[in-house]
């Protein structure tokens, strides 16, 4: 689904991730302000990425326990992707923020939530660090990180760097082994808090591949979970489809298990 668009990325990453030298980091961007239009049941936000790139999302519910989103990499995909689940994880008790990867906006006719910067597979990890910061920031004590298809390739290399701590953290069909990201044992096993691993038994980039793989390789507590199915990530969240029903209530399951709300 976004292998054509892996293989243009610029950055090639390999293992635990590093900052750049003081002397060569750019002065952050402002901080963008919140977007306008978008769902009236959330709060438009604006935040930094670990980098200083400006993002935009939208907050769901209210609590301590947060859930930070990232969505796949296709063109039309985008936090939107995530709006049903959100609004679930809020009504079950939690903070939720779904975002905009950089260079990413809601809607077409219409955009809205627009983020900035270049639109670069490869740092996109650094809009995880920043949405975790931000909802620490917001007053969550305890953050998770789930993402779906690059946003889980992404959730996972921010979470083996150590600059943050998730209680909890969902791959929905991440890849490794790619153009942008390359993760290795030792990078996994350095994850702590409760971690699921989901994918599409026929998934069609392969990242049932990789579910087994880090799975394999992550410490416990740990789970991996092959539905039945051919589609990619947040495609199968779609409520036309049979797995949205399934697949949702396995989150809800395992977030609550893993970080009950707060």
């Amino acid at each position: 689904m976004f292998r054509a668009a892996l293989l243009v990325a610029a950055l090639a990453f390999t293992g635990c991730g590093s900052d750049p030298p003081r002397a060569a980091r750019k002065t952050p961007a402002p901080i963008p302000p919140a977007g306008r239009g978008g769902p009236p049941d959330a709060r438009a936000v604006g935040f930094r990425a670990g980098d200083g790139v400006g993002l935009r999302g939208r907050l769901f519910g209210r609590g301590r326990s947060a859930v930070v989103l990232a969505h796949m990499g296709n063109r039309p995909d985008n936090e939107s992707d995530w709006y049903p689940l959100a609004r679930r994880l809020a009504r079950e008790g939690y903070l939720v923020l779904a975002y905009n990867r950089r260079a990413v906006c809601t809607g077409e006719a219409h955009p809205y939530d627009c983020s900035a910067g270049p639109n670069d597979f490869g740092t996109s990890w650094q809009d995880v660090i920043g949405a975790v910061k931000f909802l620490e920031a917001e007053g969550a004590s305890r953050v998770a990180v789930a993402g779906s298809s690059i946003g889980g390739t992404a959730v996972v290399f921010a979470a083996q760097t150590g600059r943050i701590h998730p209680a909890a953290l969902i791959s929905l069909a991440g890849v490794n082994h790619i153009s942008t990201y390359s993760m290795d044992r030792a990078g996994i096993q350095r994850i702590g808090g409760a971690k699921l691993f989901v994918c599409a038994r026929r998934d069609p980039d392969g990242a049932a591949d990789s579910a087994r793989e880090l799975s394999g390789w992550a410490r416990e507590p740990k789970r991996l979970v092959l539905l039945d199915s051919d589609l990619h990530g947040t495609d199968m969240l779609d409520r036309r489809q049979r797995t949205a029903v399934p697949l949702t209530a396995l989150i809800v399951r395992f977030l609550r298990g893993a970080m009950p709300p707060a």
